[in-house]
């Protein structure tokens, strides 16, 4: 007798609070932020060093959501393409010049929870917060060494673009953020579109003395995301 009067008065609170949705949305975005922060620094042996982040920018992904009312919890898959260029000069007056860039896969997985606390009309507010895990994959580094005048050329060896060891930098990334975001909803027939805005405070990176250039993972992500979903009723 007891559990029938838990799932009548479950049945009715889940009424009151309206219709539970499992939704499926397409995200893309655009990163606002560099993946890296970059600097230069000079050494009297080994010249200078300089290094460039090269982000795109574009986001994209998939993202699966269950809505009870103003409640809600989201799970994200993303995808970024990031890298960054590092530039040496050899030597107090610099007569080669070597310069590698790397190219790596993001794949960042945000679960949030989420708060919708006010509806104008077909728009309504939302506020998000949770965690994020990224992970790295495809790391690919060239080498370029370039001569400043041809009497230099015995020293660069081969001055063609070369595949180099994985650069040790993305194996040490910070991979574990706390994440928040603001943003509204609104629907369009049976599509419901969601653009916000997304911080994320990544936790630093591991560090190693042994590396040449400390290039860091830039703590703080800004990201403008558009979600395009479908929702069905459970």
């Amino acid at each position: 007798m007891t559990y029938r009067i838990l799932a009548t008065a479950l049945v009715f609170g889940m009424a009151a609070l309206g219709q539970p949705q499992l939704e499926f949305s397409a995200k893309i975005g655009v990163p606002v932020s560099q993946s890296f922060q970059t600097s230069s620094f000079q050494f009297l042996a080994t010249g200078l060093h300089a290094g460039d982040s090269a982000t795109r920018r574009y986001t994209a992904g998939a993202g699966l959501a269950f809505s009870l009312h103003r409640f809600g919890a989201e799970v994200d898959l993303l995808y970024k393409r990031l890298g960054y260029d590092i530039t040496s000069s050899s030597g107090a007056i610099p007569v080669i010049h070597e310069h590698t860039w790397t190219t790596a896969n993001s794949w960042e997985v945000p679960i949030l929870g989420v708060y919708r606390p006010h509806r104008f009309g077909s728009v309504a507010l939302r506020v998000a917060g949770g965690v994020s895990f990224r992970a790295v994959s495809g790391e690919a580094t060239t080498g370029q060494c370039v001569p400043i005048d041809s009497g230099y050329s015995s020293l660069c060896g081969a001055t063609g673009a070369v595949a180099q060891p994985n650069d040790e930098h993305l194996s040490m990334r910070s991979s574990f953020g706390g994440t928040c975001g603001a943003g509204m909803e609104t629907r369009l027939g049976p599509v419901r579109l969601a653009p916000e805005v997304r911080y994320t405070r990544w936790r630093a990176d591991a560090y190693s003395e042994g590396l040449l250039f400390d290039l860091r993972s830039n703590p703080n992500q800004i990201d403008f995301l558009l979600g395009i979903g479908f929702a069905r009723s459970l």
